[in-house]
C-alpha cells in the first residue's frame, strides 16, 4: 500500500468518525431543543451527516474540486 493510499484510508476513517459525530450531535440537538418528532429529527440528522460526508470526503480525502456546477450536481446525486 502506497503512502498516498494509506493517507487516503486514514482520512476516510477520520471523516467517517466525524460524520457519525455530526449525526449524533445533530440528532441530539433536534431531539432536545425542538419539538420535532423523533423520526423527523433522525431523518434531518442523517441528511446533514450525508451532506457532511460528501463534502469532507470530496475535499479532504479524495482532494477533488469540481469547477463545473453541472458536474458537481450530478456527483452529489450519484453520491
Amino acid at each position: 500500500m502506497s503512502n498516498n493510499n494509506k493517507k487516503e484510508a486514514f482520512l476516510y476513517l477520520v471523516m467517517g468518525g466525524l460524520t457519525t459525530l455530526v449525526n449524533i450531535v445533530a440528532f441530539y440537538c433536534l431531539d432536545e431543543y425542538t419539538t420535532i418528532e423523533l423520526a423527523v429529527s433522525a431523518t434531518i440528522a442523517n441528511i446533514l451527516a450525508i451532506i457532511f460526508a460528501y463534502f469532507s470526503n470530496k475535499l479532504w480525502v479524495f482532494e477533488r474540486i469540481e469547477k463545473d456546477t453541472k458536474g458537481t450536481v450530478k456527483e452529489i446525486f450519484l453520491f
